[in-house]
């Protein structure tokens, strides 16, 4: 491959076709997911089949069923670091590349990646039996693997980048495989003795996640990325980890409030004020301070803006009452009648009140309260307030 580089040392450019595969992959990006360890073969190629469809409906399967077969058989008698039979391997990796939507050629190659190194067969067997196409990309993947990757030999580790750099600019699918290839491994390095987690996670840290950056893989990127800095710092890996969630807690927050401004919910307005407080509470008591956390200040300024307004109309409703019951004890009935006209009016009766049980009338005037759009915490206060 050493003499695809110009004079300069320069990465070669992509092609326009590369390109387009890689625009292709980049909108599929979101969409690769992570099957759990020790799933059985069957269900992983089912789980593959069921995503190429999802894409491509009407494609012939036949040469990817035989590609699954061939590898079954060429790998039968071995077994992964965790015990599963190796097929697993090469099936998750098919299954990631169908989540990028790629080619069958690509998601065969994918299949059958390891097969050329780790089993009887050859390169020339799988010309035959799946053309010339599919044994470029098994052989380009194949050469890949071959490269060895030293943390002492900066020098040999930029070599290494630069002749994956010309691997994808032979054919960006071989870099495609690689890099769903060490998903798949990272993804199961938990198998690994911790000098090989070390070892394996510093090279997709410095090697395979800026490549995923690069070709706009982002999601691939920020997974090996994670995964890289679990084994390599473990403690800064937890704290991250651990803001990631809080994070997502904000997001939440922030969802529920807009559903909640935007559909005047108020159940939904209930539950998102007291997520807020909580939230606020914990936060504080980390001694946080940060961006995110005015999102939730936010928030708990427009509950507080609500609770004044409940209040207000919580002291105006014991104005009325009041003002009523010393009419009515004056002889006054005027207000009274009033109020009995107005729940009538409303399909409010009050001989039924009357015999309900307290959780009864809860729930009574609980609907009541939404039909007219009076939130829940200003029903707490009148009930506290007025009883039953």
């Amino acid at each position: 491959m050493a003499d695809i580089v110009n004079e300069q040392g320069k990465e070669p450019e992509v092609s326009k076709e590369d390109m387009e595969k890689l625009e292709s992959v980049k909108k599929a990006d979101a969409a690769v997911k992570s099957m759990h360890d020790f799933t059985s073969p069957e269900v992983l190629y089912n789980e593959l089949i069921a995503s190429i469809k999802k894409y491509h409906p009407s494609t012939d399967i036949t040469m990817i069923q035989k590609a699954y077969e061939t590898a079954r058989e060429a790998h039968k008698d071995q077994k992964r670091k965790s015990g599963e039979p190796y097929i697993i391997h090469p099936l998750c990796v098919a299954i990631i590349l169908a989540d990028l939507e790629l080619d069958k050629e690509t998601i065969v190659a994918g299949l059958l990646h390891d097969a050329v190194e780790d089993t009887w067969m050859t390169c020339d067997e799988i010309t035959r039996e799946f053309g010339p196409e599919v044994a470029l990309l098994v052989d380009g993947v194949t050469k890949i693997g071959q490269l060895s990757y030293s943390k002492d030999k900066v020098e040999l580790q930029a070599e290494s980048l630069r002749k994956m750099f010309l691997a994808m600019a032979k054919d960006i699918r071989v870099i495609l495989i690689k890099l769903a290839d060490r998903l798949h491994n990272m993804r199961t390095l938990q198998y690994m003795t911790p000098e090989k987690q070390k070892e394996k996670a510093r090279e997709t840290m410095d090697i395979y996640a800026p490549i995923a950056q690069r070709l706009g893989i982002s999601k691939i990127k920020v997974e090996l990325d994670d995964l890289a800095l679990r084994y390599l710092k473990p403690d800064v890996y937890e704290d991250l980890e651990l803001n990631e969630q809080h994070f997502q807690q904000i997001k939440d927050i922030e969802h529920e409030l807009e559903m909640a401004k935007e559909l005047k919910n108020l159940d939904y307005q209930d539950e998102c004020r007291s997520l807020c407080r909580y939230c606020l509470d914990f936060f504080e008591s980390l001694g946080l301070d940060s961006d995110e956390i005015d999102a939730l200040n936010e928030a708990q300024s427009f509950f507080d803006q609500q609770d004044s307004q409940e209040n207000q109309q919580l002291e105006g409703a014991k104005r009325w009452v009041d003002e009523m019951m010393s009419n009515y004890q004056n002889g006054d009935t005027g207000m009274y009648d009033q109020m009995k006209s107005t729940m009538e009016n409303l399909g409010i009766d009050e001989e039924k009140l009357n015999n309900m049980s307290n959780e009864e009338v809860d729930q009574y005037v609980k609907e009541m309260c939404k039909k007219f759009g009076i939130s829940q915490s200003l029903f707490d206060k009148l009930k506290d307030r007025f009883g039953k």
